[in-house]
């Protein structure tokens, strides 16, 4: 074969197995990045996390549907992330992410400022990859100058927990912050935004930390 066909069937294969381990992979398995303000003299953020989530719950029947891996047991996954703040109501995320059953996938996160009153900080995210949406309502609360509780729910098609709701504690320490989150999550088993059968629903419960430095 020659050279400019075999680099253009490499091109295409590459293409394409990127493409499928994206679409299983389908989106980040936690929150990990509060909605806390970073750092005085700071725009930029470079992360990562790592988390683990339990089936509590699987359908009755035999058949996974939708669903067909991690359906049992725990499974292990990992993410890396870049934000930027935009300006003072947006900031933007890039995202990797890998595990649960899975290889690798990424995607873009967009969140705007809905309130900022004090210690209370309201967003709204949208965020999405290849075949991944989702949409949340990020809220985080000041304890002091460098603690902070924050919650995420969210909702999206996504493979893991369509439908999550995090709890998690940030800790500042100069430029570094430590995120600690745990949740749960709800996935349907023909369809994951599918709720209207509760003994076709896959319930189960995960935590992750992160940690992330602010430039």
């Amino acid at each position: 074969m020659k050279a400019a066909p075999r680099r253009a069937l490499i091109i295409v294969i590459s293409i394409v197995s990127v493409g499928y381990f994206a679409l299983w992979a389908c989106a980040p398995a936690t929150t990990v990045r509060p909605n806390v303000p970073l750092q005085a003299n700071s725009n930029m953020a470079v992360g990562a996390g790592a988390s683990a989530n339990r089936i509590l719950r699987a359908p009755t029947s035999s058949s996974s549907g939708f669903l067909d891996f991690c359906t049992t047991g725990t499974c292990p996954a990992g993410h890396i992330w870049t934000y930027w703040q935009l300006s003072e109501s947006f900031g933007l995320s890039a995202i990797a992410f890998a595990g649960q059953g899975t290889l690798l996938g990424a995607g873009l996160s967009l969140r705007y400022l809905l309130v900022d009153d004090g210690p209370l900080r309201i967003s709204a995210d949208l965020e999405g990859g290849f075949l991944w949406i989702g949409a949340a309502l990020p809220i985080s609360y000041r304890l002091s100058d460098d603690v902070a509780v924050y919650t995420n729910p969210s909702v999206g098609f996504r493979m893991q927990n369509a439908m999550r709701w995090p709890i998690g504690v940030a800790v500042d320490a100069g430029r570094f912050r430590l995120t600690l989150e745990a949740g749960v999550g709800a996935t349907g088993r023909g369809s994951p935004l599918d709720v209207t059968t509760p003994s076709d629903l896959f319930l189960s419960a995960y935590g992750g930390v992160g940690a992330e430095v602010h430039f």
